[in-house]
């Protein structure tokens, strides 16, 4: 068992190492060879699919990789000299092994020198929630805009760094989280499954969005579109507590539930718009106008939820998974 005293000079060592180690390497750089003039040089970086192209300043570039590289495009990264800050020892290193996300040091001798990494985009990445407390050396995959306190960037302009609130994409920063900073809904926090293509169609345009639209829900979600929410992988507790007043006992034993992957669940419950628009017919006796009135009075007509059933009345619920 290692001494409370060895425990706290090995943190405090550890600390103290990555300082001087940053220390000493923005002096490497303020000596560096003068590249003249006062004008901000950064690398401009060109996105695709499955590439990314940096085209350099002279001096240092700071930037930071977008891509799951290939084995070459990591070997690539080790010849050019690319200077990483290893995880472990939380010192600057020479390395290629940069994951998403990740910012790494270059340095060109002359400007206009360019590279091109390849690599497969990594799904469902979400850049704020791959933050941790703490400083982080990282950079978006997006252009992205900081908001809400507790949350500060510095970027390198080629000559010395500089506070900002616009990060940008391929580009690499110095990224500082408070311990109550909140961060941002992910992403992909719900799918909308566009529907107009019709029971025709092969396939359904999706999009993601972050939180709910500014004007609510409106019908047009719940007649030719579909909204899901995701539910993220994770451990919980199911059922209530023995303590809890009104809780029967033995209907019920409260236990503990891992989902091994995320999934999607309808935020409404399936209408009968939106099943003609996928399977081309009401699953009603009772027939409908496409305005959302009812084409004839009956009294047997299937209800819903104590409701006649109508174009925007719900049936079912649906649950997607990702593939």
């Amino acid at each position: 068992m290692i001494p409370k005293y060895q425990a706290h000079f090995r943190r405090v060592h550890v600390h103290f190492s990555f300082l001087l180690c940053r220390i000493v390497f923005l002096l490497f750089m303020v000596l560096s060879p003068a590249r003249g003039g006062d004008k901000a040089r950064v690398p401009q970086v060109t996105l695709s699919a499955n590439a990314t192209t940096y085209q350099f300043a002279a001096g240092w570039n700071l930037i930071s990789v977008n891509l799951e590289l290939d084995v070459a495009s990591k070997t690539l990264l080790q010849n050019r000299g690319a200077v990483v800050l290893d995880a472990n020892s939380m010192a600057y290193a020479i390395g290629g092994h940069v994951a998403v996300s990740q910012a790494c040091w270059i340095f060109c001798q002359a400007e206009g020198e360019t590279l091109t990494l390849f690599g497969d985009p990594p799904e469902n990445f979400d850049f704020f929630a791959s933050l941790q407390p703490g400083w982080n050396f990282a950079g978006p995959l997006t252009d992205r805009t900081l908001s809400g306190d507790g949350i500060v960037a510095w970027g390198w302009d080629g000559q010395r760094f500089r506070q900002t609130d616009n990060l940008v994409a391929g580009h690499g920063y110095w990224i500082y989280l408070s311990d109550d900073y909140v961060k941002p809904p992910a992403e992909d926090t719900y799918l909308v499954v566009d529907l107009s293509a019709g029971s025709y169609a092969d396939s359904y345009q999706v999009s993601y969005l972050s939180t709910p639209p500014e004007d609510g829900w409106t019908d047009e979600y719940k007649y030719t579109k579909m909204v899901l929410r995701k539910i993220p992988a994770g451990t919980f507790m199911m059922g209530s507590p023995e303590e809890e007043l009104g809780r029967y006992g033995h209907r019920e034993t409260q236990h503990q539930v891992t989902l091994t992957r995320d999934f999607y669940v309808g935020i409404f419950e399936v209408t009968q718009s939106q099943w003609r628009s996928v399977k081309g017919g009401y699953p009603s006796f009772l027939k409908m106008e496409p305005t959302g009135h009812s084409a004839r009075s009956s009294k047997s007509a299937i209800t819903t939820f104590g409701e006649p059933a109508r174009p925007g009345q719900p049936i079912m619920k649906l649950i997607a998974t990702p593939s």
